[in-house]
């Protein structure tokens, strides 16, 4: 057996001719290397996956454990080549794996890790506690200080003990190359280390400066391949700390393929201290449209590049049920409006790339200093870049046996179930869920009660309500005949309450009510509809003997009966009372943002909860990014935009969000952010919103030019001889023109007076 009489005659042929060719010659390889994807996930066998915090928990490192185990869902073959931990938690993986009944190497960071200033007899003491406790593998480090003495029989005599100490398990030793200061002192370190007994040799503790370097491989790599040729020994390899891509990875496999060869690419001969690795790069929280259009978007940019990670790139948390809501049939009208149906289908079905792992659990909990959420099973995953999709939740004032709290498509299923055999409901909101409802509802008696003097006062003034008057009575027509239109212009001094506005709250969805399907034409004939003004709900409470109601409503309603009570009594802040069979309430929504700030100072809210972003979608948290209904989003230099929770702002939001994690400030704010734009459908009347629309950011005054009749509705706010909003029901052909004049701010002075002229044709001038 070779001992340390050959140090000195070995050590003293060291030469560092052709490194700079072999690293070229690695570089190159590592780029064939990327574009396989058996190279790529052979990566994860070689992956030491260690967690070395002061906070270790048992809970922790079992999941890591696991993690090792099953790195990528969709792949049960691979698993990592050991899992790292401190010499305390040894017992916390060896119990683990038993209980698993599964094998996986156990290393330890023993022998005076990191830094190696500490008595020798300590370090053998602490080896062999790994080792009785299960250890396989044991990292230690080297006396750094003797070995810049020059020291190098010390170093070797301890690490030789240290050898005996380890019985079976195998020495790992670090070099701590970036504090031996040159090449020299790298090579004789691992001809010390070998000559002790080592197994292999690593670069870093990950706690250096300087950690591992194509350079510093290159000089271990001759001192393996010279140790070899002599004794006939393989020693495996370890690059360790800051390696934190997969393209870096690949240059040091590529590199010990160069001089040592296809041999030593084996777990049991090369392993990478690069846990990150295996960190999902892109992690996208929420099923809902913003979420799963970041997913679309980013895989699209994802798609002709090479792999970036040894496991899926994109993983996509959608919530427990599997559901989500995809974007169909989307059509472009103008630069910059999108029309589009919502349609609702299983996750793991829609996203079948190898790109993308779909988790179907919730989010519990989550650390942004370590990059870790918490999930509903348990388990735990870690994020490169997060984001935050979560949509937002029902305004829920009142609970109760006989209140449905209506959003979108999770609760029409409930609503149905609850309509059969129901004689009347109590409808509270007025938004756009709230109007859709009060207009396709048939067979039942409605009362709805809503707090502004007209309907639907969220999108639009009161003459434009008057439009949807008749056919909320009459439920959905048949269809509508354009007659003669007459056009005025009126100008606005000041924002009251005749021009009524408020924030959107409801997200809205074309389409939405597809699942309400009631039955025949003649349950259409038994339409009744009661509206209440000027109210709000103030308690719901069930029906007890001896309630009597004080609201006046039509003839045609079900009188109040002892035979056959309501289910619950209604109070108004008007003072009446109304007894009904249940009560919708469709009166808006909040950010779904408490998870992320629950504990979490440092996120930044608005406020209406929502998680402030700026004009990349970034949050106040580094790689964390947000998008749709759960974000707040102010551009105070743009008076064309507002943020009203809407469908068709989900999408522009996830999609500009993809581009911004990929892409960063290479990219400008999209063009969808420049312009506020919403197409729809209220009462059968196509609607389409154009920038201000409600004149909420103009200053006054204003001129407001409308032109309406019995079957349509336009008006266009101008101020300086140029568009700024504009809102058209019915007659929604000039929407294109209208998008582009106020994108481009175009002076319209001389079309002005005819604006809203039939006979005069606008696009045709623009065109």
């Amino acid at each position: 057996m070779v001992g340390f009489e050959v140090f000195e005659e070995q050590t003293s042929k060291f030469a560092l001719e052709g490194r700079e060719q072999a690293i070229a010659e690695a570089k190159k390889a590592a780029i064939e290397f990327s574009k396989n994807k058996d190279e790529v996930k052979k990566l994860i066998t070689y992956i030491d996956l260690t967690t070395l915090s002061g906070d270790d928990t048992r809970a922790r490192v079992e999941a890591l454990v696991d993690k090792a185990l099953a790195p990528v869902q969709s792949d049960s073959s691979l698993h990592c080549g050991a899992v790292c931990v401190y010499p305390a938690r040894v017992k916390d993986v060896t119990n683990h794996l038993k209980k698993k009944n599964a094998k996986l190497p156990v290393a330890s960071v023993a022998g005076g890790f990191p830094s190696g200033q500490y008595l020798n007899k300590s370090k053998l003491v602490e080896i062999e506690g790994c080792v009785e406790d299960g250890a396989t593998e044991i990292d230690t480090v080297i006396s750094r200080g003797e070995a810049l003495d020059g020291n190098w029989k010390f170093v070797f005599d301890e690490l030789a003990e240290q050898k005996k100490a380890c019985k079976s398990a195998h020495l790992k030793v670090i070099l701590a190359t970036g504090e031996l200061q040159n090449d020299d002192n790298i090579y004789k370190a691992s001809w010390a280390a070998m000559l002790a007994g080592a197994d292999f040799i690593k670069t870093s503790t990950g706690k250096e400066t300087v950690n591992a370097t194509l350079e510093v491989t290159y000089v271990m790599l001759k001192a393996i391949s010279a140790f070899h040729k002599l004794t006939g020994k393989k020693v495996g390899f370890k690059p360790a700390g800051g390696i934190k891509t997969v393209s870096e990875a690949l240059e040091f496999a590529a590199l010990v393929k160069v001089i040592l060869g296809d041999e030593w690419l084996n777990p049991e001969l090369f392993r990478i201290g690069a846990s990150s690795l295996l960190d999902n790069m892109y992690t996208v929280i929420g099923g809902g449209v913003a979420g799963v259009c970041c997913v679309q978007e980013l895989l699209q940019l994802l798609e002709d590049s090479p792999a970036s990670s040894t496991s899926p790139e994109i993983t996509f948390v959608c919530g427990k049920s599997g559901f989500i809501k995809t974007t169909d049939q989307v059509t472009r009208i103008g630069e910059v409006a999108e029309s589009f149906t919502v349609k609702e289908c299983q996750a793991d079905s829609f996203f079948q790339s190898d790109r993308v792992q779909v988790i179907q659990e919730d989010i519990v909990g989550w650390d942004h200093n370590k990059k870790e959420l918490n999930l509903s099973n348990g388990k735990s995953i870690n994020y490169g870049k997060l984001c935050i999709a979560t949509g937002a939740k029902p305004v829920f004032n009142f609970v109760g046996p006989h209140v449905v709290c209506l959003r979108d498509m999770d609760t029409i299923t409930d609503f149905k179930n609850r309509l059969s055999g129901a004689r009347r409901i109590i409808l509270v909101g007025n938004g756009g869920i709230a109007n859709e409802l009060a207009f396709e509802l048939k067979g039942i008696e409605v009362v709805w009660a809503i707090r502004h003097p007209t309907i639907i006062a969220s999108y639009f003034d009161k003459q434009a309500a008057a439009l949807f008057l008749p056919r909320l009575q009459e439920g959905r027509p048949e269809g509508t005949v354009k007659t003669e239109a007459k056009r005025d212009r009126y100008t606005v001094d000041n924002n009251n309450q005749k021009n009524p506005w408020t924030h959107g709250g409801c997200a809205l969805g074309p389409h939405w009510l597809a699942k309400l399907h009631q039955g025949t034409e003649e349950s259409n004939k038994a339409r009744q509809l009661h509206l209440i003004t000027d109210v709000e709900l103030t308690d719901v409470r069930n029906f007890m003997p001896g309630d009597n109601t004080t609201s006046t409503l039509p003839e045609s309603f079900t009188p109040d009966s002892e035979d056959s009570p309501w289910k619950c009594l209604v109070k108004l802040t008007n003072g009446d009372t109304v007894g009904a069979d249940f009560v919708v309430l469709a009166i808006g929504v909040t950010p779904n943002s408490e998870i992320w700030s629950k504990d979490c100072p440092d996120l930044k809210l608005d406020e209406e909860y929502a998680i402030v972003v700026d004009s990349m979608l970034r949050t106040s948290l580094p790689d964390v990014y947000a998008a749709g209904d759960v974000c707040g989003l102010k551009l105070a230099d743009n008076r064309q935009w507002t943020q009203m929770r809407l469908w068709t702002q989900a999408r522009s939001m996830g999609v500009f969000c993809a581009r911004s994690m990929v892409l960063g400030d290479e990219i400008e704010p999209d063009i969808s952010f420049e312009i506020f734009t919403h197409i729809t459908s209220f009462y059968g009347y196509e609607v389409v919103l154009l920038g201000d629309f409600a004149g909420q950011k103009l200053e006054t005054p204003y001129d407001a030019h409308v032109r309406c009749d019995e079957n349509a509705y336009v008006k266009v706010l101008v101020k300086n001889q140029k568009i700024h909003g504009a809102v058209l029901i019915g007659d929604t052909d000039l929407s294109e023109t209208f998008q582009n004049l106020i994108l481009n701010q175009t002076d319209i002075s001389e079309v002005e007076e005819d604006l809203l002229n039939p006979l005069f044709d606008l696009e045709d001038y623009y065109d």
